[in-house]
C-alpha cells in the first residue's frame, strides 16, 4: 500500500433541486488551497474554474459529470453541501447595519440557505395575444459567459447584460401559426427580436428574472451598540463559493 491509499474519506449522497442524484467525497487539503488562490484572486472566472475542478475532484458518481450543463442552482447546492462535509456549517460573514452604517462580523449556518422561488420547470410567458416565450433556467455555463458585475462600468453595460442573459435563456418562441426552437437559432437573432418588441413586453420578459430561483441565507442581526434588529440576506452568486 502507497501513501496516498492510506487515507479513506468518508462519501456521502445527496438529491439536488433538480432531482439529480450525487455521490461526493469531502474536498481536502489540496482543493482547500484552490479555493484561497481563488478567493484572494477576487477574480471571478477563476473562482468559476476553481470550483469546477473542486466538484468534478469530489464528485463520485454520476462520472464524467457536465457542471457547464447543470443547472446553476444546483451547482452551488452541490458546493454548500461539499463546503458543509469539509469545513463545517458555520462561516463567519461581514453584515452592516442599513440604519448606521455599522459593520459586525457574525456567524452564518449554511444549512439554513434555501432556494427561493422554486417552482420547477419555467411557466410559458404570454406576451401578447399572438406570442409567447418559454425559458429555461440559465446553467452553470452560461454565468459564465455574461459580464461579471465588476465589469459593469455604464448603464449601457447593464443593458447589454441584460440582453444577453434574456436572449441566452430564451427557449422557444410560439406564434399563432409556428414554434420557435432558440437553440437552433444564432444569438445576435435572438436579441434581434427582443429589440423589436414594445417596452411594456420587454419589461414583461424581464419580469421572469425576478422571480428565478436563487440560493439566499436569511437572518436578523441585533446591533450590540443601538439594540436594534436589522434583517440579514446574503444572495450573490459568488459569496457562496467563497466563503
Amino acid at each position: 500500500m502507497s501513501l496516498k491509499d492510506i487515507v479513506a474519506l468518508p462519501e456521502y449522497t445527496a438529491t439536488l433541486y433538480s432531482g439529480k442524484q450525487v455521490k461526493y467525497r469531502p474536498f481536502v487539503v489540496k482543493e482547500e488551497k484552490l479555493l484561497l488562490l481563488a478567493k484572494e484572486s477576487k477574480d471571478e472566472e477563476q473562482i468559476y474554474n476553481c470550483i469546477k475542478t473542486i466538484i468534478k475532484n469530489c464528485v463520485i458518481e454520476p462520472k464524467n459529470l457536465d457542471l457547464d450543463k447543470m443547472l446553476y442552482y444546483d451547482v452551488q447546492h452541490l458546493f454548500v453541501l461539499l463546503r458543509c462535509k469539509s469545513l463545517g456549517e458555520a462561516v463567519q460573514i461581514q453584515v452592516t447595519d442599513p440604519e448606521t452604517k455599522q459593520s459586525f462580523q457574525t456567524e452564518m449556518d449554511l444549512e439554513k440557505i434555501i432556494l427561493e422561488n422554486f417552482t420547477g420547470k419555467p411557466q410559458k410567458l404570454k406576451l401578447n395575444e399572438n406570442l409567447a416565450v418559454q425559458f429555461r433556467y440559465p446553467s452553470f455555463m452560461d454565468f459564465l459567459k455574461v459580464k461579471g458585475p465588476k465589469q459593469v462600468k455604464s448603464d449601457v453595460d447593464r443593458i447589454d447584460i441584460l440582453f444577453n442573459v434574456v436572449a441566452m435563456t430564451i427557449d422557444k418562441v410560439y406564434t399563432e401559426k409556428n414554434t420557435i426552437n432558440c437553440a437552433n437559432e444564432k444569438q445576435e437573432d435572438i436579441i434581434e427580436f427582443i429589440n423589436q418588441l414594445p417596452k411594456a413586453e420587454f419589461e414583461n420578459l424581464c419580469s421572469f428574472f425576478k422571480s428565478m430561483p436563487k440560493m439566499v441565507y436569511k437572518s436578523t442581526f441585533k446591533n450590540p451598540t443601538t439594540g436594534k434588529e436589522f434583517p440579514v440576506e446574503v444572495s450573490d452568486f459568488t459569496t457562496f463559493f467563497t466563503l
